[in-house]
């Protein structure tokens, strides 16, 4: 006998988080160096409940991961952002900060696209850039977000095709899984 496990989809999280502070913890930020030289390196974390939190200055209160750049960035290229889930997205919104914290830039929300599964932005990092700030756009949570997915596969006898189209829906939440996917292009791996 076979059995299949079920699993529920997550729910949309919308009540902002409490009790953040106003400064950003540097001292544990996730690196974004593998243990051994790859060509491509993932590294997916959840966030929401239980993550740190910072409230901005226009008052929200985010939640955030922080994530430490390799020292040698000039061949690598990140694409930052979070794992569309079938109910939730995380609404990413990415920084680069300088050793010190400071915000040097942030990825446009324009610049923000859905690649596959994954809602995100890619850069490449600067020299004087020495973390990446993923946080929660608060201004989105709560926002539904609605695609069409198209699949097409023609028949063995290319006389007919058949395919499908699927309406979804997902809200925007506080909580998601990050991920951070690092592909180095110099070559020498």
């Amino acid at each position: 006998m076979v059995s299949a496990c079920a699993t529920t989809p997550l729910a949309p999280v919308l009540a902002s988080p409490s009790g953040c502070s106003s400064s950003l913890d540097l001292s544990d930020a996730i690196s974004l160096t593998p243990e051994k030289p790859k060509k491509r390196f993932n590294v997916e974390v959840p966030i929401g409940a239980g993550s740190k939190c910072i409230r901005s200055a226009d008052g929200s209160n985010d939640y955030y991961e922080l994530f430490e750049i390799p020292e040698k960035t000039d061949k690598k290229t990140f694409t930052i952002g979070s794992v569309v889930e079938p109910l939730r997205i995380f609404p990413a919104k990415v920084s680069t900060l300088d050793a010190d914290g400071n915000i040097m830039r942030t990825i446009d929300d324009s610049d923000m696209h859905f690649r596959s599964l994954l809602y995100s932005g890619q850069l490449r990092a600067r020299d004087n850039e020495a973390y990446i700030l993923v946080r929660s756009d608060s201004s989105k949570v709560g926002e539904a977000y609605e695609s069409i997915s198209t699949s097409f596969s023609p028949a063995s006898n290319y006389t007919f095709s058949k395919g499908a189209d699927i309406a979804s829906t997902r809200k925007y939440s506080y909580e998601g899984d990050l991920m951070i996917n690092v592909i180095d292009l110099s070559g020498d791996k």
